[in-house]
């Protein structure tokens, strides 16, 4: 297997095996807890939480994004609209891009893995669209 093939598939892996990482946050004893405010009601949570035995590293750390108390999800890149109207994010455990308005506070899924990690969102003039840039994947051929 190429080298950053095999780059992409453990980022991949990574990336789909948070699931059970995040999900038994409440299972397992929160060892630090930090809120950033982002602004117009958003915030990051970043929480350190102790792994089960046998994990690839004894602490694990998870960021949230919340809009007011409401937990959007644990988030790779994110982006709140200039207006703070809107906000979109690659979600940790699947790696969906999802967008989220505040007004109805309502989420939802806009695009399924594009198969890498976002680098990047830009809002559009109006915030009619976001463009997202993903990080590129190299593949060598010798």
């Amino acid at each position: 297997m190429e080298i950053s093939t095999a780059r992409s598939l453990v980022a991949a892996v990574v990336l789909l095996s948070l699931p059970a990482s995040a999900a038994v946050d409440a299972k397992r004893r929160v060892l630090s807890e930090a809120s950033k405010e982002l602004g117009s009601g958003f915030r990051e949570v970043t929480r350190s939480v102790e792994n089960p035995p046998g994990s690839f590293e004894g602490v694990g750390h998870f960021r949230f994004l919340y809009f007011r108390e409401q937990e959007l999800g644990q988030h790779g890149t994110y982006s709140i609209s200039p207006s703070g109207r809107y906000a979109v994010y690659q979600d940790g455990p699947s790696g969906d891009i999802v967008l989220f308005a505040a007004a109805s506070r309502r989420a939802r899924v806009v695009q399924k893995y594009p198969g890498a990690l976002v680098a990047e969102f830009k809002w559009g003039k109006g915030e009619k669209e976001v463009t997202v840039a993903l990080n590129p994947i190299r593949i060598p051929v010798e």
